[in-house]
């Protein structure tokens, strides 16, 4: 877990928007979306259209079709991209994040109780923050869940595991 700790870090601090991620992103969200997306910092942007793309290569390894899922497999790619999108209402940085992640584990999960600490209400309910930004546009209610919920492990679909295995993986 150390490892894979520290090289999330180093992902982050070298992260970078390619070109070709840029015609991944206009392949999948609208123009409003975009300018969503934008507002996360790089290395949350980077994060997000790698999950999204792992979320595709899933669905052609696996052969998995539109009528196997309770969502369409094109918004479910759009739901990696935007998964993160709570985090536009406080940015940490990758070493706000690394100091959030060490307390998280020293202190067994009670630093969540000082929620009241914008950084540490951020960290553990960005995704309740995406899903209060969403729900202001026209997305069903199966694409708000996945953004709600993709830390809740207390809830098993294919589509929930799908884009949570995408996100753990990076």
């Amino acid at each position: 877990m150390f490892f894979y700790r520290v090289g999330q870090f180093f992902k982050a601090i070298t992260a970078k928007v390619t070109e070709d991620d840029i015609i991944f992103i206009n392949n999948y969200l609208s123009h409003k979306e975009k300018e969503l997306f934008f507002k996360l910092k790089v290395y949350d942007q980077k994060h997000c259209i790698d999950v999204a793309k792992d979320i595709k290569i899933y669905f052609q390894k696996n052969n998995i079709k539109n009528e196997d899922l309770s969502i369409l497999k094109n918004d479910l790619i759009k739901a990696g991209l935007l998964h993160d999108i709570g985090k536009i209402k406080k940015n940490l940085n990758p070493i706000q994040k690394s100091i959030l992640v060490i307390l998280d584990k020293f202190s067994k999960g009670k630093l969540k109780n000082l929620d009241n600490i914008k950084a540490i209400d951020i960290y553990y309910n960005h995704d309740k923050e995406g899903y209060k930004l969403l729900k202001e546009n026209n997305y069903s209610k199966e694409f708000l869940n996945l953004v709600k919920n993709h830390h809740n492990y207390d809830i098993d679909s294919v589509e929930i595991n799908i884009l949570r295995a995408s996100d753990d993986k990076n």
